[in-house]
């Protein structure tokens, strides 16, 4: 499956929850702790992704420089620092819950793939709330990176040094 596609589902999933225990407050008087279980779901899911591999910072304060080409940020305020980026490679990064700085080199190209659910991403001068949007920006044209953000709940800054 595509990331976007996963992106789509876990969404999807979260979304049906929130309003299945909505419904079932009201009508059935049964009482689901939608908060609770919410942030179990995303847990459980950091601690997946943990054991796969990726980068993952939760409850922390820190600068990275890049390591992997996988992210996620998980209740935590973190600078990433892509500027040693010097291939036409692929970079994923998920914020939730977050506030992140990526910093991105000034001379190369880049494909700024950027998904928000109720997040303020900054990239480039735009601001994204809600939605999906696709940022080209850089002087070399021959080689272009592209960085995919997925923000939920969270505050993202893309900037270039």
């Amino acid at each position: 499956m595509k990331r976007n596609e996963n992106y789509k589902i876990f969404v999807g999933i979260i979304l049906l929850f929130i309003g299945v225990s909505i419904f079932l407050s009201t009508y059935f008087n049964i009482s689901i702790p939608i908060f609770r279980t919410l942030i179990s779901i995303i847990l459980i899911l950091g601690g997946i992704f943990l054991l796969v591999g990726r980068n993952f910072f939760v409850f922390s304060n820190g600068k990275i420089k890049r390591g992997k080409d996988d992210y996620l940020v998980l209740f935590s305020s973190t600078d990433i620092d892509l500027t040693d980026l010097k291939f036409d490679g692929k970079i994923i990064v998920d914020i939730i819950f977050s506030d992140c700085k990526i910093y991105l080199k000034k001379e190369n190209r880049y494909k700024v793939v950027v998904s928000s659910i109720m997040a303020d991403v900054k990239s480039f001068e735009e601001n994204i709330y809600f939605g999906s949007k696709e940022i080209h920006f850089g002087t070399d044209r021959e080689n272009e990176s592209v960085v995919n953000i997925m923000a939920m709940f969270s505050s993202v800054r893309v900037e270039v040094k």
